[in-house]
Formats: structure tokens, sequence, C-alpha cells
């Protein structure tokens, strides 16, 4: 689309919004024609917006541009393009400018757009939606529903691959933090038994230690030791 489609105002964009059915057909994938279209608003309405925050050290003013983009588009693909903006910001704010405290807004994004999207039912998106999981809620969420939500993802995940022990030991992690330690335990046992098997030495040497500070009580997701690189 973007070969001959650049801006909402262009012939080619009408084709996709209005016809997003017929596109998906021809293209075999569902929500293709959706996807492209909030990426074709994104670029022509909220790059621009988060550049000028950004070289003005200001914030982006969403509320003003959700209303404006309700004037064209339907209330749907717009929740799409507005959580993205705000996703792509605070990821700008917590990751390069190191500003920690918006953490839990970061989180609170990611999680509206894997929910509005239904990207956690994508068997392709395991190994990203753990390590958003792992990386991101395991060690910067306090906030029970974040965790809660988490949990809920990676149970599907482990349905479809329960021997996968990268996930076990995601979702042991979750357990963990969120005060369920005993289940914690049992699925951290369970992970280590399994790269023992495979030979895995230096999951072994994590998952030993993990279990013991388990044991112990330990703010595991403080410890640096447990961070992915």
């Amino acid at each position: 689309m973007d070969v001959f489609t650049r801006s909402p105002l262009d012939r080619g964009f009408r084709v996709f919004y209005d016809h997003a059915d017929k596109v998906d057909a021809i293209m075999k994938s569902r929500g293709y024609a959706r996807s492209d279209a909030v990426s074709i608003i994104y670029k022509s309405a909220v790059a621009p917006l988060l550049d000028s925050a950004k070289q003005n050290s200001g914030f982006p003013n969403f509320d003003r541009l959700r209303i404006m983009l309700n004037m064209k588009f339907d209330t749907d693909l717009v929740d799409r393009v507005i959580i993205t903006g705000k996703l792509n910001w605070y990821k700008f704010m917590v990751l390069t400018k190191k500003d920690t405290i918006y953490w839990p807004q970061l989180i609170d994004e990611q999680i509206k757009l894997i929910d509005k999207t239904h990207s956690d039912t994508i068997a392709g998106n395991k190994l990203a939606i753990n390590n958003i999981c792992y990386s991101w809620i395991f060690f910067h969420s306090n906030k029970s529903y974040q965790l809660v939500r988490a949990l809920s993802w990676m149970e599907h995940i482990l349905a479809d691959e329960p021997d996968a022990t990268d996930y076990i030991d995601t979702y042991a992690c979750l357990l963990y933090k969120n005060t369920q330690k005993d289940h914690a335990l049992q699925l951290e046992k369970k992970a280590l038994t399994l790269v023992q098997q495979r030979k895995i030495p230096t999951n072994v040497e994590e998952f030993i230690s993990k279990i013991e500070d388990m044991k112990n009580g330990e703010p595991i997701w403080l410890k640096k030791k447990y961070q992915p690189n």
C-alpha cells in the first residue's frame, strides 16, 4: 500500500478503508487492510505530532488529535491510532529519555494495543508477547491488573507449548510477583527439570538461583542478574 498511498487523502487509502473485507480476502490476511490504514494515518497525523513534541520538549495533545481524527474516521480505527501514538510516545520517554516514572503508562498502552489487535492470539507473536511479559511487566510493573493480564497471555501460550522453558519461567516469575509463591515454585522447578534434561547449563544456573530466591522471598525483579541483556 505504501507504494501508491502515503496519505489518507490518496485514492488508494479509501479502497483499504471502505473495502477492508475485500482487501483482506485478496491478501488472504485478516486485518491487513485495517493495519495498513492505521499505519497511513499514523504517519500522516501522529508521527509529526510526536516529532514536534520531542523537539519542543512538550507533550503531545492526544485529546485534540482524537477529536480531529474522529471527524474523519471510525472510532475503532481512531482508537488504534491513538493507542499506537501513546505507546510510541511512552517508549520514547522511558527507553530513550530514561524517564522511568512513565513505565505504568507505557505498559498500559501496550496492553491496550495487544487487546485491541488480539495479537496475543497470533501464533507467530508468542515470543514477542513473552518478552513483553518478562522484560516489561515482570520487571517494571507493580500493578496487579497488569500482572494478571500478562498471566492470562502466558497461560494461553503455555497451553500450546507446555514444555517451553522460557515461557514457563516467565509465567512462574509473574506468578511469584503476583504473590502466588507456591505455584511459581512448582513451575520454576518444572522449568529446571526440563533444562537439566536438555543440558542447557546457563538456564540451569539461573533457574536454580531463582528457586532459592523465591523460597527466601527475595524480590527477584530487582536483581540485575535476572534481567535480560
